[in-house]
């Protein structure tokens, strides 16, 4: 849950400011074994203000409840995107026999909102998102999140292009062989027009 001070224990709502802008929220991975992932669910408080979450693994620790009011949303320390949400998108339930990778026990996962609060005054938020696990290897089958696009502004399509831009996907395919299939089940749609 989005609260409004660095403590593991707060409770108080994250204060939004006015405009644009990105609030990451540090936890402890709770789980104790190895673990990955059935669902990530919203459950979501102020919708007025929120444009988009991402939950990402962190490669180095973070205090567990800390908040880091206006972070950048270009994560140069190079955490791993578990899970995502945008208007219009729904709960990420994974099918019967497949699960989701999730961080290791003892990782600090983040929570980044977007959010766009197009008032002059501040606005509550106590958003939640949730993680429900089971046991890895629990489930046949192991998904994962691709990236498809660059966060690479600069070389990505430039604003107002009226030509198509095309890449290739190329999934690092951990633990498949170079022929094994590839099932889209979820796509979390992310454009600036």
């Amino acid at each position: 849950t989005v609260h409004g001070a660095s403590a593991a224990d707060d409770s108080t709502p994250f204060m939004v400011p006015p405009g644009e802008s990105y609030n990451c929220f540090y936890f402890d991975a709770p789980w104790t074994s190895p673990t990955e992932s059935i669902a990530f669910k919203s459950k979501l408080d102020n919708e007025a203000a929120l444009h988009h979450w991402f939950l990402y693994a962190m490669p180095s620790q973070h205090p567990n409840g800390s908040v880091e009011a206006e972070c950048s949303p270009l994560h140069v320390d190079g955490p791993q995107m578990l899970a995502g949400w945008a208007p219009g998108g729904k709960d990420m339930v994974m099918p019967d026999g497949v699960s989701a990778e999730i961080a290791a026990p003892g990782t600090t996962l983040m929570l980044e909102w977007h959010y766009m609060n197009n008032t002059d005054s501040p606005l509550a938020d106590q958003s939640t998102v949730s993680v429900c696990g089971v046991p890895a290897g629990s489930r046949p089958n192991t998904a994962s999140i691709t990236w498809l696009g660059t966060e690479d502004f600069g070389l990505g399509m430039p604003a107002h292009a009226t030509t198509s831009v095309s890449g290739t996907c190329d999934p690092s395919r951990k633990g498949l062989m170079s022929d094994a299939s590839i099932h889209l089940l979820y796509k979390i749609g992310r454009a600036h027009v």
